[in-house]
């Protein structure tokens, strides 16, 4: 699906997990991943905004010391989807493979 301008998954969530409304997530060419929620309990959530993180290639857990300038090495809330969409096109370009 389209969304923030990018091609990226859409998770579904459900059951007891109610507390992630929405998460996206975007597959990098390097194997990282971006992945964008919200829900009561993001950053921002409460206030209708979004939260990312960097996923790491082999886990798929967050990593937080890759792209520290961006994220300033934890999730980074309270963002807009224009925001989102400015982080995600940096992102892609800087772990494109060249």
């Amino acid at each position: 699906m389209i969304k923030f301008g990018q091609e990226v998954q859409e998770i579904q969530r459900g059951g007891f997990d109610d507390l992630v409304k929405e998460q996206y997530k975007l597959i990098l060419d390097d194997g990282y991943a971006v992945s964008v929620i919200r829900g009561p309990l993001s950053y921002g959530g409460d206030e209708g905004l979004f939260e990312m993180a960097i996923l790491g290639p082999n886990t798929g857990d967050p990593v937080y010391d890759v792209d520290v300038d961006i994220l300033g090495g934890d999730v980074l809330g309270y963002l807009t989807e224009e925001q989102v969409t400015e982080h995600l096109v940096t992102l892609k370009e800087r772990h494109a493979n060249k």
